[in-house]
């Protein structure tokens, strides 16, 4: 694996000559469907993802501002209302969801 000729070898060396754009117009140009991944950190960033509601602001305990995930999920709950998010603060459900052995607080 790797070796000179090696067809993934060759997609890595060409995917890394260009920028994710550069690369999507190409493949595209080309005929093939593709569409970026996203991780956590680019949804976090991206205009489009903050408007949709799917990124939203949370504070800390430390009063530090963080992006956390929104309603991803577009549904109706069973009265017909719109889903919202609602995060807990940083350690309040570790008890719960560890037990006793680990329900040290994290946020100390």
């Amino acid at each position: 694996m790797g070796e000179e000729g090696d067809p993934l070898s060759a997609l890595r060396a060409w995917g890394a000559a260009r920028s994710v754009d550069e690369a999507g117009e190409a493949l595209r140009a080309s005929g093939l469907e593709v569409a970026p991944v996203h991780d956590g950190l680019s949804i976090a960033r991206d205009p489009y993802f903050r408007a949709r509601g799917d990124v939203q602001p949370a504070t800390l305990p430390s009063g530090r501002q963080i992006a956390v995930p929104g309603h991803v999920l577009r549904q109706l709950d069973d009265s017909g209302t719109k889903r919202s998010f609602r995060h807990a603060a940083l350690g309040v459900d570790q008890k719960a969801v560890f037990g006793d052995e680990r329900g040290e607080r994290i946020d100390g």
